[in-house]
């Protein structure tokens, strides 16, 4: 068998057509340098080279030089990949996240990961708090960024941060008058739409709102459209209120109606080095956020 050390003695000859001078180079006598050449010719039944000087290939070391170098560099590249994904600086990353984390707070964390680590690849998915459990129960997701769900009930779960309500109201509507923080007694007092994020709420005057509500929409784009559109008025959490520019926002009376978000990761499954850096990077995201 022939060895990949032994490859790169005889490239190491083959490059200075020396015996001293690769033995030098290999920290090793030339007369070991000489033995290995010899278990190669033994091994192959062919000459390396011609004459006993070293200076030229013969055919078959033309041909072997060829294959050694091509099996170093193939070796050594399998080694710098084996301690890039070790170290977390590539890897593939899946994660999955509700629209408003997905938009507003991950486009910061691949931003930030890939000054330092431009490698990694990313897989996200957009979708809503009973998805992302789902993908990361079933493995097709890393970890998640969700709310609580049924799904996440066999999850490790870490609460992330929490964020405010506020009330989306189309431009020009009564309510954009109030200077002062709207109660949910005054949102009561015009049609209202709902949306999945509420349901998640247990504060009763919330779902009163939602028992009352005249429409459901589930799709945060959707229900964006419908308030522009002047059929109701919502609620969103802050950082989902982002993704509705031409709507005014209006802050609550009640700051203590808010979204808990969690990073949804499996109880049982060990997460590769570049996850783990990219979901340490999202801490740090977070941190800044609630610093502003």
């Amino acid at each position: 068998m022939i060895k990949l050390e032994y490859m790169r003695q005889f490239l190491a000859v083959s490059k200075y057509n020396s015996l001293s001078e690769a033995a030098n180079e290999l920290n090793r006598s030339p007369s070991a340098v000489s033995l290995t050449l010899k278990l190669i010719e033994e091994q192959t039944g062919q000459q390396l080279f011609e004459g006993e000087r070293k200076q030229m290939l013969t055919p078959f070391g033309e041909f072997f030089n060829e294959c050694a170098m091509r099996a170093v560099t193939e070796h050594e590249k399998a080694v710098d990949d084996i301690k890039r994904y070790a170290s977390g600086e590539s890897g593939h990353v899946r994660v999955a996240a509700v629209p408003s984390v997905a938009t507003h707070l991950i486009p910061k964390v691949i931003l930030e990961l890939y000054r330092t680590r431009p490698t990694i690849q990313v897989d996200l998915r957009d979708i809503d708090s009973y998805s992302v459990a789902r993908t990361v129960t079933e493995g097709s997701s890393d970890f998640g960024i969700a709310s609580l769900s049924s799904r996440s009930v066999n999850l490790k779960s870490e609460l992330l941060t929490e964020e405010p309500f506020v009330c989306l109201i189309p431009k020009g509507h009564a309510l954009e008058a109030i200077k002062t923080p709207l109660t949910l007694a005054q949102l009561a007092e015009y049609p209202f739409i709902s949306n999945d994020l509420l349901i998640l709420s247990n504060h009763p005057d919330v779902q009163k709102l939602v028992s009352g509500a005249h429409l459901k929409i589930r799709n945060v784009s959707s229900l964006v459209s419908f308030v522009e559109s002047g059929f109701g008025i919502t609620l969103l959490p802050r950082m989902a209120a982002s993704l509705a520019p031409n709507l005014v926002v209006k802050e609550l009376a009640d700051t203590s109606i808010k979204r808990q978000l969690y990073l949804l990761q499996p109880a049982s499954r060990s997460l590769s080095a570049a996850t783990t850096e990219f979901i340490n990077e999202v801490y740090q995201q977070v941190k800044k956020l609630s610093e502003y």
